[in-house]
């Protein structure tokens, strides 16, 4: 059982690590194309490389040296997250209204729906990482 559990968890780390680096080389390809920007940094291959590398492994590593404490570790990891979901749900509405046939494209109602929820979990972010680094939050008015 616990070995079913584990190759369960591998194969779930390899796939969004896969989808992970995908995702950001496409999107990064699609941006950069936009701009006029060709050769090296537009290349699918190459970019998905950098970011699995950098993304998935040299900075985790950097981070675990850096903070070294699990509560340290779990605070960047929050913030991280805190601050990954608004830039994916705005490259996700940049690229979806740039890209898709406007047959594809989200609704008005879609399109409003997911900004806001954009704009609620980057205030969310500001908010965490304003905690985290104890300009608000800090105990003040405790007496």
């Amino acid at each position: 059982m616990v070995a079913i559990v584990f190759i369960t968890f591998c194969s779930t780390v390899l796939s969004v690590e896969d989808g992970f680096g995908r995702m950001f080389a496409d999107g990064t390809q699609i941006i950069l194309q936009g701009f006029g920007v060709r050769g090296r940094w537009t290349n699918e291959k190459f970019l998905q490389s950098v970011y699995i590398v950098v993304l998935l492994a040299i900075l985790p590593i950097a981070v675990y040296l850096f903070f070294g404490q699990p509560v340290g570790l779990l605070q960047t990891a929050g913030a991280i997250e805190a601050a990954h979901i608004p830039i994916v749900t705005g490259l996700t509405l940049f690229l979806s209204h740039r890209m898709l046939p406007k047959e594809l494209q989200p609704s008005k109602t879609i399109f409003a729906g997911t900004a806001i929820a954009g704009i609620f979990f980057a205030v969310f972010a500001v908010i965490y990482l304003l905690q985290l680094i104890g300009v608000i939050g800090s105990g003040a008015g405790s007496n």
